[in-house]
């Protein structure tokens, strides 16, 4: 699971540290089913294997118009941390491509 973070988010911590927090438990009335339910949420993403998070940068000042501008007019460092996301996913997909075929043989033999 991969998570993107935008940097403004983060506070001065790492991505990781935000995660780790945003995915505690918080302490609620014991009527308060919501924040149950938000518990119970945050505990199932928490059993995810295998996660990453990624902090990205504001891609541009100008929020408002983001649709309409072209990649290039997008920050530079934003655009550095799309790549590395792209990366990421393509490995992850690559790993994954390999070891299904072994997974499917095995079932087969099941």
């Amino acid at each position: 699971m991969l998570w993107l973070v935008q940097r403004d988010f983060l506070q001065g911590g790492s991505v990781e540290e935000y995660l780790r927090q945003a995915l505690q438990p918080v302490e609620h009335a014991p009527t308060d089913a919501q924040a149950g339910q938000l518990n119970a949420i945050r505990r199932t993403l928490r059993s995810f294997g295998g996660m990453r998070g990624l902090g990205l940068p504001q891609p541009h000042p100008s929020r408002t118009s983001l649709c309409d501008l072209p990649p290039d007019q997008l920050a530079a460092e934003y655009r550095a941390g799309m790549q590395a996301v792209r990366e990421w996913v393509g490995s992850v997909a690559q790993r994954r491509r390999r070891r299904a075929p072994a997974a499917e043989a095995e079932a087969e033999e099941a």
